[in-house]
Formats: structure tokens, C-alpha cells, sequence
């Protein structure tokens, strides 16, 4: 249990007592006011303001900032597409493209377009139906649609 010893001078006779009470609210606001008025306070605040500045700049930089510039993709060669894939738009070239280059990925990201009547199972199903172990690609032309 906390105690405070209080000492008064009260007539000109002193005494001491002692009081089982914690120290309450009030006396809690004058050690805060005490500490404002003697300067103390400032630097902490200012200490504290910059720390948390610096937390954040530390999780922008580590997190990184989302940049304005297209991000460049790892693209299969043109070579590999077979000819009616090269005659599509170039958007869906750069797709066949993504998914030769990127099957791996795609393999495990699920495809929404309602192609699972075609027994499709992933993203990468929707441009590449095999690979045969010589590394012949067959294709599936669900995609220049």
C-alpha cells in the first residue's frame, strides 16, 4: 500500500502525520503542471512527436511508397506464341506472354471468368492447357475471346 508523509506547518506549530491514501488526481495535475512550468514537459513532447515521425518514415520506406511508374513484368519471348495468339490485340499477347513466363504464379492464383465447366482450376488454365515434359506448350485459345 502506498503512504504519504505530510508535513504542515500550521500557527507556527509543525506536525507530522501520515496518511494512507494514495496521492489522488489533483496532486497527479499539479506534478504534470509543475513539470510544464519548470520546462521538462517540451522536450519530451518534442522527443516523443519525433520518434513517432520517424516510425512512420522508417514504415514508408520500408513498406515503400506505391510509385506512379508501370511495374515491368518478366514477359515470354513473342517467338513462342503461336500465330493466331500474335494476331490478337496486344493486351491479350502480353497476357499469353505473362502466363508462359509466370505459370508457376498463375498456377496458384484461382480464375474467376466462370471457365470451370472447361475443368479449369487455375489462372494459368485459362492460357496454358499442358506442358509436355519436352517443354512443347499447349495452349488454350479460351483467352483471345
Amino acid at each position: 500500500m502506498l503512504s504519504t508523509v505530510l508535513y504542515t506547518i500550521d500557527s507556527g506549530k509543525e506536525s507530522l502525520a501520515m496518511s494512507t491514501k494514495p496521492p489522488g488526481k489533483k496532486k497527479a495535475a499539479q506534478s504534470r503542471l509543475a513539470m510544464v512550468q519548470r520546462g521538462r514537459l517540451l522536450p519530451l513532447m518534442v522527443g516523443g512527436s519525433a520518434a513517432i515521425v520517424g516510425i512512420i518514415a522508417v514504415l514508408f520506406v520500408w513498406f515503400g511508397v506505391p510509385s506512379k511508374s508501370p511495374q515491368a513484368y518478366t514477359l515470354a519471348p513473342e517467338s513462342v506464341l503461336p500465330v493466331s495468339v500474335r494476331q490478337a490485340p496486344t493486351q491479350v499477347q502480353e497476357a499469353y506472354r505473362f502466363a508462359i513466363a509466370n505459370w508457376e504464379t498463375l498456377h496458384w492464383i484461382p480464375c474467376f471468368c466462370g471457365c470451370g465447366a472447361q475443368s479449369h482450376m487455375s489462372n494459368a488454365d485459362c492460357y496454358i492447357k499442358d506442358v509436355k515434359p519436352d517443354g512443347n506448350i499447349v495452349f488454350d485459345f479460351m483467352s483471345l475471346n
